[in-house]
């Protein structure tokens, strides 16, 4: 009985307790609820105002430019419709993010490629012919460039070495880890390894990559600014990408419009072009007073960005103010990945004025035509089938002779016969043949520089015109290299005159007296420091050079001319190669007359000139 009793007052207790928890968690779940009625109902909008302020960003919408027209109403230059692949920097950070940024753009750039378009190449360094970096830009220009590069507010605040550094400096410092990172690790396990910059990458990807993230960095990294990979691509390029987008990240497809002429060939000079706005273009065009025609009064025009693209020469640039259009405003909401999730309050852009010139198309282009055949004619009556001819100081410019020889020759070194092709796997018999004439040629001539900078020592006045011009080139190498420091020479130095002026002197007697004289950067040739000995350095100098030209394209070009001038390399070689690289659309009677000996190489030449068969 007293334990029946006890059973029925623990419930009890128990049901009390199980009351009193309920209630609890009643008030508390009714607190809950009321808690979010009075944030999401009651502040729901200041709360939302409050969170889209941190995520609410402008973005540009840019103008169509105004049409070009001559005076009878025929368009010159107008706005087409075009497809641009961009790139945002939604990446994390984090160790991998330039690696995965990096691997992404490289497999971006392999279908633009791929599907015949190019990447874009706005950038002051480029590759040359001998497949090193070289600036594009000197003076002020160059060292604007690199006050940016290296984060300087000012040209004056540049470092010596900064100030001095080589484009393959500029690379380096780019590629490097806490920068742009295209590089491999010595171990990629070991994230306390050393870095490497460059490994694992072409010169080609990383310049490419470089001219990308260079460009991605003047947008100051804004993850809703996109950056352009390439301009006006194909619909092959656009079907890739898009079919590739979930694994793309970043990239995108967007519309554009790019500027295209009519008859180009004809109004090149008039017309002009457009490019992207330089430092001093941006500071001047935004500090320029114009006058708008619709409210008579004069304004200045402050909305250009480093982004813009501008007139650079011609009308294009002369009416720049007038062709470009207003730009447009888009306030648009970001996620926190950088991603746009809503767009509003847009205003739309303004096209440019149209400009009509007093010019007559047709009349342009009769005339051109004339003038090109008369040129052409004054030009194919000063070739003549000799290999060389010295002018006199006394020749008049009217009796000039063009050697059949100097023709020939510049088909190489403007680079319309494609030197790198002459080993090609594809190369026909023709581009072979030179090759290997070629190759015996560099032998000789590699010889006979090293027996010159360490046995005959002959003076540059003595020397024949052929080494003449090679030790000049030399000279030029060292210089433009950085190798050779110019800035502290002495111009008045007898030794310097000798070489310079005088000429009495050799090559190697005049760098052993620069290494002497301290005029040698020997760290940029491989020595370690200025404390090595003279003799040291000076082999050390040669073995550099040698090794230079023998990889240098630009020097093959000299060789090559004086090639044709001994008849190493044939007239009629030259002219097979013309048909084997395609380079001449001729039609097939006339290029079966030259194959089967019935045109000579003289006249084959002749007749391509004339002709334009240039494709």
């Amino acid at each position: 009985m007293r334990n029946s009793k006890n059973s029925e007052s623990f419930m009890n207790s128990i049901k009390g307790r199980m009351l009193v928890l309920f209630i609890f968690v009643f008030l508390i779940g009714c607190g809950l609820i009321g808690r979010i009625f009075y944030l999401q109902i009651v502040h729901g909008e200041e709360a939302l105002n409050d969170f889209t302020l941190k995520i609410q960003k402008e973005r540009t919408i840019y103008a169509s430019r105004g049409r070009i027209y001559d005076r009878n109403g025929k368009v010159l230059a107008y706005n087409e419709l075009a497809y641009n692949i961009t790139i945002e920097d939604i990446y994390e950070s984090g160790r991998d993010r330039n690696a995965q940024m990096n691997a992404t753009l490289l497999r971006v750039i392999d279908i633009i490629e791929r599907n015949g378009d190019s990447a874009i190449g706005d950038f002051n360094i480029i590759l040359n012919d001998d497949n090193e970096y070289e600036y594009t830009v000197s003076d002020t220009k160059l060292k604007r460039f690199l006050a940016d590069v290296y984060g300087q507010k000012e040209i004056s605040s540049l470092k010596y070495e900064q100030e001095t550094a080589s484009a393959q400096e500029v690379i380096d410092y780019l590629c490097a880890y806490s920068r742009f990172g295209i590089g491999e690790y010595t171990d990629p396990e070991n994230p306390n390894d050393t870095f490497i910059v460059g490994k694992g990458f072409t010169k080609k990807q990383i310049l490419q990559l470089v001219t990308i993230r260079y460009a991605m960095r003047l947008n100051s990294y804004q993850k809703y600014i996109p950056t352009v990979i390439a301009a006006d691509v194909n619909e092959k390029t656009v079907a890739t990408i898009l079919e590739n987008s979930d694994e793309l990240l970043g990239i995108s497809v967007a519309e554009d419009s790019i500027r295209k002429y009519k008859d180009s060939r004809y109004f090149a000079q008039i017309m002009g072009y457009t490019g992207k706005i330089s430092e001093e273009e941006l500071e001047t065009l935004n500090n320029m007073d114009i006058t708008d025609e619709n409210i008579r009064t004069t304004k200045a025009r402050k909305d250009y960005a480093l982004n813009d693209m501008v007139g650079k020469s011609g009308i294009e640039q002369t009416m720049e103010t007038y062709l470009a259009g207003t730009k447009g405003r888009e306030m648009i909401y970001v996620n926190n990945l950088g991603k746009v999730i809503e767009s509003k309050k847009t205003v739309m852009p303004l096209a440019g004025n149209d400009v009509y010139l007093t010019i007559d198309r047709d009349l342009q282009v009769a005339t051109y035509n004339i003038l090109e055949q008369y040129l052409a004619g004054i030009l194919v009556s000063k070739i003549q089938n000799i290999r060389e001819y010295k002018p006199t100081e006394t020749t008049k410019a009217s009796n000039f002779i063009i050697p059949i020889t100097d023709v020939l020759f510049q088909l190489f070194n403007n680079n319309v016969i494609d030197i790198s092709h002459l080993d090609d796997e594809e190369a026909g018999e023709n581009e072979k043949a030179v090759y290997e004439a070629l190759v015996k040629k560099r032998e000789d001539v590699m010889g006979e520089l090293r027996a010159q900078l360490t046995q005959k020592e002959t003076p540059y006045k003595d020397l024949s015109d052929e080494y003449k011009v090679y030790e000049s080139f030399i000279t030029t190498m060292l210089s433009e290299n950085g190798i050779t420091k110019d800035s502290e020479i002495d111009k008045e130095d007898k030794t310097y005159i000798a070489w310079k002026t005088e000429e009495t002197i050799s090559l190697a007697e005049y760098l052993r007296y620069a290494i002497s004289m301290n005029w040698i950067e020997v760290t940029k040739i491989g020595m370690e420091s200025s404390y090595s000995g003279s003799d040291e350095v000076y082999d050390r100098l040669v073995d550099y050079i040698i090794e230079h030209l023998e990889n240098s394209n630009s020097f093959s070009k000299k060789m090559i001319k004086y090639m044709i001038i001994s008849d190493r390399i044939t007239y009629r070689q030259i002219c097979s190669i013309l048909i084997e690289q395609d380079i001449i659309s001729i039609v097939e009677e006339e290029k079966n007359k030259f194959l089967d000996g019935r045109t000579s190489p003289y006249d084959f030449m002749i007749q391509v000139r004339m002709a334009r068969f240039w494709h």
